[in-house]
């Protein structure tokens, strides 16, 4: 592989969406099609950046979360594990990023309930697992870009995770990772808004040296 390649793994854990129901939600309902539409965009702003979706399409959540370590020892993490560690090998001076893209159901206006406690204006939530006060540097950076660029900031929320091993994971072989939640109520946040959003992260990527 050459060298001062831009590398950047898209990751969907939860996109095994074929037993979701009404009742129990078992994925992200939009967590694929955002994480496509975020590979598209980088491509069309940079051709030479190297971008691979990795998606589980096959394991419901319910059966086991692969974003959990406990998920270390499926096939699927893994394969995942394989893929960084050729990448950690190479040792090409290469910039590489691990995108983890989930989705949130948004706010409950006729229960007035906040499912996800991301927040009511929530569309785009950045969650850094963090034990600090501080966040991470190109999580806090990510989120200030994105204020400074949209005409609603408080539709931005980072937010302290925890557990999302899949970052934990990435960032344990020096990878720079976040994880990024999107509204999955098309009332609250249009598929116009949200390529606009996805947009801007894929500028932010191609533009931030960690």
């Amino acid at each position: 592989m050459a060298e001062n390649n831009i590398i950047i793994l898209i990751i969907v854990p939860h996109s095994a969406c074929q037993y979701d129901t009404i009742t129990q939600r078992r994925c992200d309902k939009r967590a694929k099609s955002s994480a496509m539409a975020l590979l598209n965009n980088i491509q069309r702003l940079n051709s030479k950046a190297i971008c691979i979706l990795y998606a589980n399409d096959n394991v419901d959540r319910r059966q086991i979360d692969m974003n959990r370590n406990i998920s270390r020892n499926t096939s699927w993490r893994r394969n995942l594990s394989l893929v960084f560690e050729y990448l950690k090998k190479q040792n090409n001076n290469n910039i590489i990023w691990v995108i983890d893209v989930h989705s949130f159901p948004g706010y409950d206006y006729k229960t007035n309930t906040d499912v996800s406690k991301f927040g009511k204006k929530t569309k785009l939530a950045i969650l850094d697992d963090t034990k600090y006060s501080t966040w991470h540097k190109e999580t806090e950076a990510l989120f200030t870009y994105l204020i400074n660029n949209v005409d609603e900031p408080d539709i931005i929320n980072l937010i302290r995770g925890s557990k999302n091993d899949i970052q934990d994971e990435a960032r344990s072989f020096g990878f720079t990772s976040f994880l990024i939640e999107v509204n999955e109520n098309k009332q609250q946040l249009q598929d116009k808004t949200l390529n606009e959003l996805l947009m801007l992260i894929a500028k932010f990527l191609l533009k931030y040296k960690p």
